[in-house]
């Protein structure tokens, strides 16, 4: 019997998977600007408005997911009307799946590259400008903040920067799927899982280039480590190693 709901559901998870790696991306674009605003408030310098950041932010955010969602799949019934129409002698056999999902090249392809393609730009010109900035407002800050203060300030950078680069996976992961759509080589199915396995690589290189760039994270997870791998001494030899420590003290001369 066919799932109907599950072919739904199925259709609404993909669109919210694209839709969600565009916005973590978009995110990433506003920590940049997050960043930004704090070196210019301490010089008073290129601030923006807070309702303007808001705004921004949230906009900036919201048309992603709503965009997906409005040229996302049709439902179960509607994709048995396409069949049922463009290929006949296949319904029987559509009927007899689980679950499928229907992706027909039209127009909309079209409209969703072109937005990806303006979205990526507009994210990387947005980071680019802002950390050059920020490296310019750094120069300025060093006679106003300490210099631990400072290093901080210059590892947050680089650890966004980093973290951006790390996120291009999800773009390439976009399009080779994009490319799959577009074209009709005879290999789509490989570039299909070649893309589903870069995507699948983000959440790993991200925690790797997070941990690796933020010293927080990096030291407590060397500390972590060494615990694990510093010996420790029990039983009779650490009794017999303390025992002979108190008969023989150590004289520290003042």
């Amino acid at each position: 019997m066919y799932n109907k709901s599950l072919c739904t559901e199925l259709s609404k998870l993909q669109t919210m998977i694209i839709a969600s790696s565009f916005v973590q991306i978009e995110c990433l674009t506003i920590c940049f600007v997050a960043k930004h605003q704090i070196f210019a408030k301490l010089l008073n310098r290129h601030i923006v408005s807070r309702i303007s950041y808001y705004f921004g932010a949230a906009g900036f955010t919201c048309v992603p997911i709503i965009v997906v969602i409005a040229i996302s799949q049709a439902n179960v019934y509607q994709e048995y009307q396409h069949i049922e129409t463009c290929y006949p002698e296949y319904l029987a056999r559509f009927k007899n799946l689980s679950d499928f999902a229907i992706y027909t090249f039209n127009e909309w392809c079209y409209f969703l590259a072109v937005l990806a393609c303006m979205e990526a730009l507009f994210c990387v010109t947005v980071a680019v400008i802002t950390t050059w900035d920020m490296f310019k407002m750094l120069k300025a800050l060093q006679l106003r903040v300490s210099k631990i203060q400072l290093q901080r300030y210059k590892s947050a950078i680089i650890s966004l920067v980093s973290q951006m680069a790390a996120s291009l996976l999800l773009l390439v992961a976009f399009v080779c799927l994009l490319a799959t759509v577009l074209t009709n080589f005879s290999a789509n199915q490989a570039i299909a899982e070649l893309a589903l396995l870069i995507g699948a690589q983000h959440s790993i290189v991200n925690v790797i280039v997070l941990i690796t760039t933020t010293p927080p994270y990096r030291d407590h997870v060397s500390g972590y480590f060494m615990k694990l791998l510093k010996p420790k001494l029990v039983g009779p030899a650490a009794v017999g190693m303390l025992s002979e420590a108190s008969r023989n003290p150590i004289l520290i001369k003042l």
